[in-house]
Parts: structure tokens; sequence; C-alpha cells
């Protein structure tokens, strides 16, 4: 006897699978915005350190000389809060959403194989949406993330789109 999933259930994991195809894209997209700006601060952190470099063996203020090694100090630190406080937390959180991704194609999968029922589902679901919840909030709490609508709202149709391709190509 082959087990049959309602579709009330069919939908959630529908949901779930396109918002964490969302969350996925919005957080690998502020990954690079702000990988490029801490690239950004890395290059003129090094323009910076030669030019102070060069100040030190050119005849120069002091007062030229401290401020610039201050100005070096200040970006050094700037580059550094970026790359930990925000590109650490959306890397992971990246790498957190592949996996929740994974365990939800493999959910739909069983479900397309009748080998499961809505209890079944039901369990397997709600473990994923605890998994999928705690990624998201910790990391977006973490990074200290304002949310970007234009960019969500992109990201959205994208995931939109991506779904409907997997899914149509494969059952063609």
């Amino acid at each position: 006897m082959t087990n049959y999933v309602s579709d009330k259930f069919r939908n959630f994991v529908w949901t779930e699978m396109y918002e964490i195809e969302r969350v996925s894209r919005y957080y690998q997209e502020l990954l690079k915005i702000h990988k490029r700006r801490a690239w950004i601060l890395r290059g003129l952190t090094a323009i910076l350190a030669a030019s102070i470099a060069f100040l030190h063996f050119a005849d120069t203020l002091f007062v030229v000389k401290i401020i610039s090694s201050l100005l070096f100090l200040c970006l050094y630190f700037i580059e550094f809060a970026i790359g930990y406080t925000k590109v650490l937390p959306l890397s992971d959180a990246s790498r957190g959403c592949v996996t929740v991704d994974s365990m939800l194609r493999e959910l739909w999968r069983d479900i397309e194989s009748a080998s499961l029922d809505d209890d079944s589902v039901n369990f397997r679901l709600n473990q994923i949406i605890k998994t999928k919840d705690a990624i998201v909030t910790s990391h977006f709490v973490n990074a200290k993330l304002t949310e970007d609508r234009e960019l969500n709202i992109r990201c959205a149709e994208e995931a939109k789109q991506s779904l409907l391709h997997t899914f149509q190509g494969a059952s063609a």
C-alpha cells in the first residue's frame, strides 16, 4: 500500500522550499555586497599603508605622519569589523541554507515516492523549519543586518523562477 501526502502538506513543503531558496539567494547577494566592500577597504588600506611608508621616508610634517597612521588604523579596524561582523555570519548562513534546502528536497523526493504519510511529513517538516529558523534568525541578528527590500523582492522573484524551472523541467 502506498501512502499519500495531502495537498495541504505538499503546499507547506513547497512554501518552505520557496522560502529557503529566497533566503539563500538573499544571503548570498548580501554576502557578495559585503565582500566587495571588504575588498575595497582592503585596497584602500593597502594604498594608505604604502603612502604612509613613503611619508615616513619623505621629509613631511610629523602631524601628517600621525594623521595618516591613525587613518590607516581606522580603515584597518573597519575592514576587520566588516569581515567578522558581516561576511562571516552571512557565509555561515549561506551554508546553513544549502543544508536546509537539501533537507527539503530530500523530503520532497520522499513525498513524491509515496513513502510518507501526513504525520511523517509534518514531523520532518517541523524539524526542518526549526533548523531554518535557527539559522536565519541567529545569523541575521549576529550580522546586525537591516533588510534591503529591493534586493529581497528581486531574490524572491529569482527563487520563484528557479523552483518553477527546476521542478517543471524535472517533470517534463
